[in-house]
Formats: structure tokens, sequence, C-alpha cells
């Protein structure tokens, strides 16, 4: 990725401060195309932002310290590039050291859950054609204080806020990440009870190998509301192995509720060849769910990448869910919800558009 440095000197009413930075880099990416969700009850139609990868706008910095010690941080805010949408710093917002020991951050990061699983997904933890049944679900929560279960969706709980994270240094390949992050129950005018004072502290910790062309992970997260006397735990391994012509991964998840309302497993196993310029990708998946509910679906997912350029990237992406009759698993990422799937169809949607990196 290219960066733009932006030299201390220009930096205003700031320069005092900034002057002891060793850089400050803007960066960013915009990706925009249009999407096609073929529903129960028709096609979806849209001009959509960030369908290969979000589209973002960031700067990190670094200070040097001395004696190998380095004070670094990172912003980067979301973009929602067709309609000049954005957010706050909701993609990145942390500060932190490095050195010898390794790297500690604390602020909003990537999990280390999905630093493990990202890695042997054969997209890259792309929505569409990714490992799917990552859709919304009617019975839907999310990891806020009050919540009843970690997610609702295999290979959920990309970032935590009000986290801590920790990096061993690598060796020989391996590395070792653990978080975790403060539920702050209870609140400022409320006195936290018994029951609430802890509720949604959240552990994640992985190990990944990385060397030549072998990648592998295995990964657990794990979120406790005390309010509810709800346990959540999503566990996660994988393995990639580039064999030069091709490169095939397979990732396993699991996820699981006490008491039990969530009880489920997913395979992917996928494959990505190179020719020339080009990238050609596809990927299948099973869902099992071992519930009453028996929501079980299979998945398919394909991609072409064509790179224009070291920084702009063509791109096509194809998904589908076969869902089961208990089933409304839909598509992620566009406009289709579980209202436009009837239960046992199979809803799909493809996409295509340009990335760019800046």
């Amino acid at each position: 990725m290219k960066k733009i440095l932006i030299a201390a000197a220009v930096v205003g009413a700031f320069a005092g401060s900034a002057q002891a930075q060793s850089n400050v880099t803007l960066y960013g990416l915009v990706d925009l195309g249009v999407r096609f969700d073929r529903t129960s009850f028709g096609t979806l139609q849209q001009l959509q932002s960030g369908d290969l990868s979000g589209s973002r706008w960031g700067m990190m910095g670094t200070e040097d310290l001395g004696g190998g010690l380095k004070a670094n941080f990172m912003l980067e805010s979301a973009m929602t590039a067709d309609n000049a949408g954005s957010t706050g710093f909701t993609r990145s917002s942390w500060l932190g050291l490095t050195g010898g020991f390794g790297e500690f951050r604390m602020g909003l990061d990537y999990t280390p859950y999905f630093n493990a699983w990202s890695s042997t997904d054969i997209f890259g933890a792309a929505s569409l054609a990714g490992p799917g049944f990552r859709g919304a679900v009617a019975t839907a929560t999310s990891t806020t204080p009050g919540s009843a279960a970690l997610n609702q969706w295999v290979g959920g709980s990309t970032r935590q806020s009000n986290s801590l994270f920790y990096k061993t240094p690598t060796m020989g390949g391996f590395r070792g990440e653990i978080s975790y992050r403060f539920g702050e129950g209870g609140g400022a005018a409320v006195a936290p009870t018994a029951l609430t004072k802890n509720d949604n502290n959240l552990w994640s910790y992985a190990g990944i190998y990385a060397a030549g062309p072998i990648n592998a992970q295995v990964s657990q997260i794990k979120v406790r509301t005390n309010s509810t006397n709800t346990t959540a735990t999503d566990t996660t391994a994988g393995a990639r192995y580039n064999f030069g012509p091709a490169t095939v991964s397979m990732t396993y998840w699991q996820r699981k509720t006490s008491p039990t309302t969530i009880n489920d497993n997913t395979y992917s196993l996928g494959v990505a060849v190179p020719v020339n310029a080009w990238t050609f990708k596809g990927q299948i998946g099973k869902f099992n769910d071992k519930t009453a509910a028996n929501a079980d679906a299979t998945m398919v997912g394909l991609g072409a990448e064509y790179s224009l350029s070291k920084r702009t990237d063509w791109y096509a992406r194809f998904g589908r869910n076969s869902n089961s009759t208990g089933a409304t698993w839909a598509i992620s990422g566009g406009l289709m919800a579980t209202g436009n799937v009837v239960a046992g169809s199979s809803p799909s949607a493809w996409s295509t558009g340009l990335r760019h990196k800046f």
C-alpha cells in the first residue's frame, strides 16, 4: 500500500508535539461496486461500498523511544464511499508499545480470534463469498452489555473496544495473541450489582504459525453475561498451504452458549489459483446446527480478481446459501435480510467493482 508521509513541519499548531514522531502516515482504501441479491421475494440491487474490502481511511504513527522501544498509534475510520458516509474511528483506535517483549495495545482493535481465522480463510474474511452463514438471524444479538450470546454468525467478533491486546514476539514462525475486554457494566448513574458489574468481560486468545508456504491457527473467544447467567464461546482452527500453482485452505468454527441456545459448527474448504495478473478463488462450506432447530446449510463462494496495478484491482464475487427446511440464512454485506429469505430457500448474491489503495 502506498503511504503518504506527513512531515512534522506541516502539522501546524501541533508541531511541538509532532516533532518527536518518527513519522505519521495517512492511508486509505476505496472499494465501490454494484451488487445484486436474489431473495425469495425478488432481486435487490444496489451500488455498494466495501464488498471486497471495507472502505476506510486512517492515520498511524510511531515514535522511537530508544533501546528498541517504540510508541505506536492507529486511528482508522470506516466510510461508505457510495454516499460519502463516514464514522468515527470505529475500525481501529489504539495506542501501544512495541519492543523486545512483543507488542502491547489498548483501545479498539481486531481480536486474536479474528486475526486467526481470517488468516486461513481463502477469501480473507470477505463477506459475500467468504465462509457464509454470517448474515442476519432473526434472534441476532450483539456483544454489547446485556447480550445473551457472543454473536449469531460464524466468524463474528471482528473487533473489540475497551480492550487490552498483547502479541508475543514471532519465534520460529509462531506468535501468540491475547486480548481482554472490560465489560464496563453498571454505568456512572447506576450502581452495578453483583450480577452486572462484570457483564460482558471478554477473553480472546490465539496461536498463529506462519512460515514459508504454511499458515496455521487455533483460537478461542469467550464472553460471560452474568445478568443472564450465560456464557458464549467461539473456537476456530485452520490451515493454509501454498503449493505454488495453487493455495488450499481449511477452516473450522464452533460456537456454543451455556445454557444451550446456540450449538453449531462450520467447515470450509477453499482454493486460490493465481494466473498472471488474475487470481481465481472458490470455497465450499458446511454449516451444522446441533440444536433442535436443525438449521443446516451449505454455501458456495466464487471469486475473481485482476490486478490493474499495485494499488488498483477489479473483482467479481458470487455466493449462494442452500438452506435446509429449518434455515433462513441470508448472505451478509448487502440488502438481504432474514425477512427476504424463506426457510429452505437458496438465496444468492453477486457483485463486481473496483478497489483502490492509497
